[in-house]
């Protein structure tokens, strides 16, 4: 569904979606399909604090802020048509924090994703490693991922339910 918006525009943007999509006349299980594969991506870092996370990602946002500069004039509006999926760059830093990531240590991280949780995001694809974050604190990240965040989230994953038939 999204992946570059704040807790604010993602809940809007979802009430928008279902109430378009009832408004059509779909029948419901094709309401239930298309609510069930809503989802956010965002890239995220779990750090043993607020303060260490933000010091570790200071380096690979400085890396796509330069990229970004190279490939979209350095702004979301420089990337013309490329707006709507570019979306906010890192050049904009707290932006981009705000809006394209979850940064903090793990119980920020638990609170971000909770504010979506509440905000009707069910499903959430996170992207550990960007730019050019350092394997080791990627794959630290994940395991405190793993271990001090995935356990405040209750509830089984599902099994894949294919598209409605008909």
């Amino acid at each position: 569904m999204t992946a570059r918006e704040a807790v604010p525009e993602t809940a809007r943007k979802l009430k928008l979606y279902h109430s378009t999509l009832e408004a059509a006349g779909h029948d419901e299980a094709a309401l239930s399909f298309c609510r069930e594969w809503s989802m956010v991506q965002k890239m995220i870092y779990v750090g043993e604090s607020d303060e260490q996370a933000m010091t570790d990602v200071d380096e690979p946002l400085n890396y796509l802020a330069r990229q970004s500069a190279k490939s979209f004039g350095g702004t979301a509006e420089g990337a013309g048509f490329k707006n709507s999926i570019v979306g906010v760059s890192a050049v904009d830093r707290e932006g981009f924090l705000n809006k394209a990531m979850i940064v903090g240590g793990p119980d920020t991280v638990a609170e971000s994703i909770a504010e979506y949780q509440a905000a009707g995001v069910d499903h959430m694809t996170l992207v550990f490693i960007y730019g050019q974050l350092n394997p080791a604190l990627a794959a630290a990240s994940l395991r405190r991922f793993i271990d001090e965040v995935m356990p405040r989230f209750s509830g089984p994953v599902g099994g894949h339910q294919g598209p409605p038939s008909g």
